[in-house]
């Protein structure tokens, strides 16, 4: 395992078959908690969880690691050499440099590589705009490779000599600070034009790169000074160095900007570093060969990648100790925080997609992410029951409700509740039975005297008030005798005696006295009863 910046612990300069380790989130932007963030992240959904993407440099593989759940979720092939992670804002991507392999690109939901970005430029450190469009890849050909998440092609190429390793984007992403390990220098890259604006010189062996959370100071590592050099990012001039560990590497810092945390690869330690007076305050014992650092993004939590030692180390911020160690793959070079979007239940469908107001329909609800869920709603009301049967779908009751109408079904998981729409609407109705008799429901024909007053008697399962018929209706429509085609449009219907509409309550039924025309004599006419909970009603009648 002859890797550079191992190689660093014996001889300067060596060039061996692993390329240097890539800038991390931590290093590009440490304050910000999430690796590969530059700037303020992008308002995301309520609930995120975190994990911890590790790129494990000689196993070729990268570890998603389940922070809550402490456990490895996934081992994903990724490259040759893996050793650069930069996550996007909205925590649902994670960018892999691979030195022999171009980017990968995983989505976090599934931690599957969905694509590779080509690049035959030997690509190691990343960084990502805070707007998550523009992923920056630094490139041991001494370039910087401008990358349109949108399309995962290399719309620039920024040339800045050398072997740039780490990266660093400022807050406001207007500047990309780019270290040159063999030119002992930092270029100051401005994104706006992808040129070179100034070049800091007087380093010693630069690797790691980070902006403070105020954008106001830049930190460089000096490996082979053992070192750091902290720059007032507005003059562009070094105004402190800080003796730190043996061959210092890569940063993390604290999302308020006080605490610098900086592995040493050469003494197998994090070194904690003082913002505010530019002194080491304490020193942190960690696994062999320490060199990728991510924080938390509530700057709890500070993770080492131990490359000899397989492991990564966990630190607590609040006592600078190493609480646990993380099992990683072979060779565990850089690392990154991302907190990934939780999965809300979708609802997509409903069937049947109505019922009756005394509730007791049985409902199937489509849709995704419903593994785990803990409660179905209509229009606000608990499911009288439900059953999971899938990732995809539900089986419910509907529960009983007081009025007719549309409510909404939603679905309701440990990660939220499904957001409402027109197709989780389910649409409670009337308890109608059909007319009674006198009446007979289709496919009958009644038989009636053109011009008598006919009782359409019907019930609703209960006293709903009189106000029950929508409006415009009821209607009378002649249709052919023969194939019940319309012969002309509906007209509202008369009242025996103006009696309109009744309700007995001892037989809790409706009634109806439709007066027909005497006009009517010879034709067949379909009596349409529509309710105010959107429902159609119709008989049948010929008339002599």
């Amino acid at each position: 395992m002859s890797f550079r910046l191992r190689a660093l612990k014996r001889a300067l300069p060596l060039r061996s078959i692993r390329r240097p380790l890539g800038a991390l989130t931590a290093v590009v932007l440490a304050g910000t908690g999430l690796i590969g963030l530059a700037g303020p992240a992008s308002a995301g959904p309520a609930a995120t969880h975190p994990f911890l993407y590790v790129a494990n440099g000689i196993s070729n593989s990268v570890t998603a690691y389940d922070l809550t759940a402490n456990t490895t979720a996934a081992t994903i092939p990724a490259g040759t050499q893996p050793q650069g992670v930069a996550v996007s804002p909205d925590g649902r991507t994670v960018y892999i440099a691979s030195a022999l392999g171009g980017i990968s690109v995983i989505d976090t939901a599934t931690n599957n590589v969905t694509a590779t970005i080509a690049d035959s430029s030997f690509p190691i450190g990343l960084a990502v705009t805070g707007d998550g469009s523009t992923l920056y890849a630094s490139n041991e050909t001494g370039t910087v490779s401008v990358i349109s998440t949108a399309t995962d092609t290399t719309v620039a190429t920024i040339s800045t000599g050398g072997e740039p390793l780490g990266l660093a984007l400022s807050p406001d992403g207007s500047t990309l600070y780019v270290p040159d390990f063999i030119g002992n220098r930092l270029s100051v890259v401005s994104t706006a034009t992808n040129t070179v604006t100034a070049t800091l010189t007087g380093f010693s062996r630069p690797i790691g790169v980070a902006v403070s959370p105020d954008g106001n100071t830049v930190y460089v590592a000096n490996a082979t000074a053992s070192t750091v050099s902290v720059i007032d990012a507005g003059t562009n001039t070094v105004t402190a160095t800080i003796g730190v560990g043996s061959l210092p590497h890569f940063f993390a810092i604290t999302p308020d900007g006080s605490t610098v945390y900086l592995t040493n690869t050469g003494n197998a330690t994090v070194s904690v570093i003082s913002a505010a007076t530019d002194t080491v305050t304490g020193t942190i014992g960690v696994g062999f060969d320490p060199q990728g650092i991510a924080i938390n993004k509530a700057g709890s939590t500070v993770y080492v990648a131990n490359d000899a030692s397989n492991t990564a180390s966990v630190i607590d911020t609040s006592s600078n100790t190493v609480i646990s160690s993380i099992p990683t793959g072979d060779g565990p070079f850089a690392l990154a925080v991302a907190d990934v979007p939780v999965p809300t239940p979708v609802v997509t469908g409903i069937s049947p997609a109505s019922g009756p107001l005394s509730g007791g329909t049985t409902v199937t609800i489509t849709g995704s992410n419903f593994t785990g869920a803990t409660g179905v709603s209509f229009g606000g009301t608990a499911a009288a029951s439900f059953t999971v049967n899938s990732d995809t779908s539900i089986t419910a009751v509907s529960p009983a409700a007081n009025s007719v109408g549309s409510v909404d079904v939603t679905v309701t998981t440990p990660n939220g509740t499904s957001a409402t729409s027109t197709a989780d609407q389910f649409s409670y109705v009337y308890s109608f039975t059909g007319f009674s008799s006198p009446v007979d429901n289709p496919p009958t024909v009644n038989q009636a005297h053109a011009g008598q007053a006919i009782p359409m008697k019907f019930s609703l399962g209960g006293d709903f008030g009189l106000n029950i018929i929508a409006s415009g209706f009821p209607t009378a429509t002649q249709i052919d005798c023969s194939s019940g085609a319309l012969v002309n449009t509906g007209t509202l219907t008369d009242t025996a005696g103006g009696s309109g509409l009744t309700f007995d309550s001892s037989t809790s039924t409706y009634t109806y006295v439709w007066k027909t025309s005497k006009s009517w004599a010879g034709t067949c006419q379909r009596f349409d009863l529509q309710l105010n909970d959107g429902t159609d009603h119709t008989a049948i009648f010929q008339f002599r």
